[in-house]
This record gives structure tokens, C-alpha cells and sequence, in this order.
């Protein structure tokens, strides 16, 4: 919404101004209170201020709010989209116009101020948006950095990138597995990890598959080949990498689904019929995948017992 109105506000003041100008002919009172009131707003130079500022703010925003609401997190695509945007809102505060020392200003006026002292309120003029603006990123800035302080585990995610595995074997990423270990002490072997990434990194089979990378395809080729037993520190911290909660897209989707399915007129439902319409709510894209879905679904409905109703249907 703030960028529609950023990019279109020219025009929709136009058309907020006309609906002024053609009162009483088209439009009636209501319409035309409430457009006088958009109207004011649209030329309110605290009101702009912020939309601009916002404006600046809110892709950002989105691009990080995209890379978390995924279904299937990249833990090392998380982390490089959190520090792009704690970036991205510390270069929009570095660009804010800088504030005007006003010290002399005010010495001018002690006198005044001490009879008429000022009000707690902070008045809105153009210094005050920019102090206001810096605090906004500053908080910004802070609350990203809060929630995503126990991410420095995910950095080992890191060490199953097959596009990296040769530069590996020269050196591995010793700050990598030490940031891992200590958030895992309890189940995983420094000592032991270290030495079988080495020899992971040298197997020719890996090195030669080119779908072998990311900490999921990485753990479902060491047990298709039944390799879980000799790389078994290996196998651990990949199933701690794979079942991390990144963020809690999947259940708030759960959740946003119940919602829509368990209405007035489905409150008796059974359990299992909830969970069912459920799943295949949430997997939409998938279920519309599959071929002949509906049909297959019929068939299986005929064939479940016997009916006194025919199901069949003709063409």
C-alpha cells in the first residue's frame, strides 16, 4: 500500500481533488468530507515525509519477509538476506539529510524559554522527522539483530556447498565448524567432524554429482549409499542442519488455513477430515500438479463401498 500511494500520490490527489470540485453534482457529502480529509493528508508535509521514508524501507522489507515465509530455508540464504537488510536500513540511515545544530539558537533564547517553558510534546518540523527517522532505523537496526541472535549454528550449513568442497579441502572453514560445535557441544565431535569433512571433500562420487549440495540432498545422498555409518558426525549435523526450525512460516500457514476451512457449517467435522482438507489446502500447488487429480480422487470415492446413489458419471 505505501508504495501504490508513493508512486501514484500526484494522481491520487487529482482525483481526490476532483471529487471536491464536482460536489454536489456527483458525489454526495460523506464522500466528499472523507476526500477533503485524503486531501490534507496528501499535502501534509509530515505525512509525506514519512511516506517517503517508508518507501525507502518497505522493499527491503519484503525481500526479507520472502526469504523467510519459504516453505523449504536455505539456512545460508537466511543469514546472507538478514545481513543484506540490516545493511540496507543502515545505508537509508547514513542518507538521511543531517541534523542542523541548533546549541546557538537556543542560547538566544534561554530567557524566553524560562518564562514560557516548552511543551514535552516534540514539535514536528524538519529536524525532528530526521531525529525521528534515525530512531526508526536504529530500532529497526536493533530488532533484527535480537531476533536473529542465535543464528551463528546455521553457519554450518555453510560447510555442504559442493561449489566450494575444492577450495574445502585446502582450507576448511575451521570458524565454521567451531561456531557449530559450541551450539551442539553435547552431540557433536569437533575433533572427529573435522576429520571426516576431510575425507568427504575428497570422495570422488561427491565431487562428480553436481546435485549433491545443500545440507538436505547432501544427507539424503550419504544414506541412499549407505555412507551415514562412516561419516557419522557428518550424518548428525546435517539432520540438526535439515530439522532447525528457520523461521514459523509453516505453522502460521497451518494455522491461517484452519481458519478458512473450519467455518460455522464445518464445526462437526472429524479430525482426521480437518487435517485432510488441510493438507491439501496447504499443498495447493502440489495436489494441482498431479495429473487427473480430480478424477482420481472419484474413482477412489466409487470404489470405497458399495452406494445406494450411482456416482458415475458420463461425458
Amino acid at each position: 500500500m505505501i508504495q501504490t500511494i508513493f508512486t501514484f500520490k500526484d494522481k491520487i490527489l487529482a482525483c481526490f481533488e476532483n471529487i471536491q470540485i464536482e460536489y454536489p453534482k456527483r458525489y454526495n457529502a460523506e464522500t466528499t468530507t472523507k476526500a477533503a480529509g485524503f486531501v490534507k493528508w496528501l499535502k501534509d508535509n509530515c505525512f509525506l515525509f514519512w511516506l517517503n521514508f517508508f518507501a525507502e524501507v518497505m522493499p527491503h522489507v519484503d525481500i526479507l519477509y520472502n526469504q523467510l515465509q519459504k516453505i523449504q530455508s536455505d539456512p545460508v540464504k537466511i543469514q546472507i538476506a538478514v545481513e543484506h537488510f540490516k545493511k540496507a536500513i543502515e545505508n537509508i540511515r547514513a542518507n538521511l539529510p543531517p541534523i542542523e545544530d541548533n546549541s546557538e539558537r537556543s542560547s538566544e533564547g534561554t530567557d524566553e524559554r524560562a518564562i514560557n517553558p516548552p511543551r514535552k510534546r516534540r514539535k514536528l518540523n524538519d529536524e525532528n522527522l530526521k531525529l525521528s527517522a534515525r530512531e526508526v532505523c536504529d530500532i529497526i537496526i536493533f530488532q533484527i539483530r535480537e531476533r536473529f541472535a542465535f543464528k551463528d549454528h546455521l553457519s554450518g550449513a555453510n560447510l555442504f556447498l559442493r561449489e566450494k568442497y575444492t577450495e574445502y579441502r585446502k582450507s576448511l572453514l575451521l570458524n565454521n565448524i567451531e561456531e557449530f560445535c559450541k551450539a551442539f557441544p553435547t552431540f557433536i565431535n569437533k575433533t572427529i567432524l573435522i576429520t571426516e569433512l576431510k575425507i568427504f571433500y575428497s570422495r570422488s562420487e561427491i565431487l562428480d554429482n553436481s546435485d549433491v549440495s545443500g545440507c538436505l540432498k547432501t544427507l539424503d545422498f550419504i544414506l541412499s549409499l549407505g555412507l551415514d555409518t562412516a561419516f557419522n558426525e557428518i550424518t548428525k549435523a546435517l539432520q540438526i542442519l535439515v530439522t532447525i526450525p528457520i523461521t514459523t512460516a509453516e505453522p502460521e500457514r497451518c494455522f491461517s488455513k484452519l481458519k478458512l476451512i473450519n467455518t460455522f457449517l464445518r464445526s462437526t467435522m472429524c479430525e482426521d477430515r480437518l487435517s485432510a482438507l488441510g493438507m491439501l489446502s496447504i499443498e495447493s500447488t502440489m495436489v494441482q500438479a498431479i495429473p487427473d487429480f480430480n478424477k482420481k480422487v472419484i474413482d477412489k470415492f466409487i470404489a470405497d463401498k458399495e452406494r445406494r446413489m450411482e456416482f458415475k458419471y458420463k461425458k
